[in-house]
């Protein structure tokens, strides 16, 4: 039986509470298949045999809001608008492609939560697209944050009846389940060499 290690992040000077992309670091250089857990927030990880890391996070409910300053910070019209306790807003954009997707971050800084956007694609699938802004916290945009699919996965299951997705964005892409209130995040380990 493995010991878990307990860790905590860091990000421009701030800490964070929870770090997915971080947490799936750390598991890939040690490699060494421990279980860990977070030192502020509910979540744990580990490497499963075949190198796949997996984390698991407690789902995180969005709910809507009708806060129409949302809206007065980005470009694109939206279809939803929500937050939760935890200290993320959540939209869901009215485009398939948020490559289009402009944000006034000098606004978004003035506000407490960060900011989660997804897209709205033409058809039900299960690849979606997703941004991540926290300039409050250092971080204009984020290129990789699988923290956020502790809100994404459970608003899809509940608008879209969807268990399980595949998330991009930026290069990153991540696949995921949601199993009753927790959401389990997957990905594959590559080996890495230090010299």
């Amino acid at each position: 039986h493995a010991r878990s290690q307990v860790i905590q992040w860091w990000q421009n000077g701030h800490a964070v509470r929870r770090c997915g992309h971080g947490t799936l670091a750390h598991i890939a250089c040690s490699a060494n298949g421990k279980s860990m857990c977070s030192k502020t927030e509910p979540l744990s990880g580990g490497l499963a045999v075949n190198a796949q890391a997996m984390l698991t996070f407690d789902a995180l409910e969005a709910s809507p809001c009708n806060d129409n300053s949302l809206s007065k910070i980005v470009n694109l019209p939206l279809s939803f608008t929500g937050s939760e306790p935890f200290g993320y807003d959540f939209m869901q954009c009215d485009s398939d492609d948020l490559r289009f997707l402009e944000v006034d971050l000098e606004h978004l800084a003035t506000r407490r939560n960060a900011l989660i956007a997804i897209n709205k694609p033409s058809h039900l699938q299960r690849h979606w697209q997703c941004r991540y802004f926290a300039p409050q916290f250092g971080n204009p945009e984020d290129l990789a944050t699988a923290s956020a699919l502790a809100v994404i996965a459970p608003w899809l299951h509940r608008h879209y009846g969807l268990n399980s997705a595949v998330i991009h964005q930026g290069s990153s892409r991540l696949n995921y389940k949601l199993s009753g209130q927790y959401v389990r995040i997957f990905a594959k380990v590559l080996a890495l060499r230090l010299h």
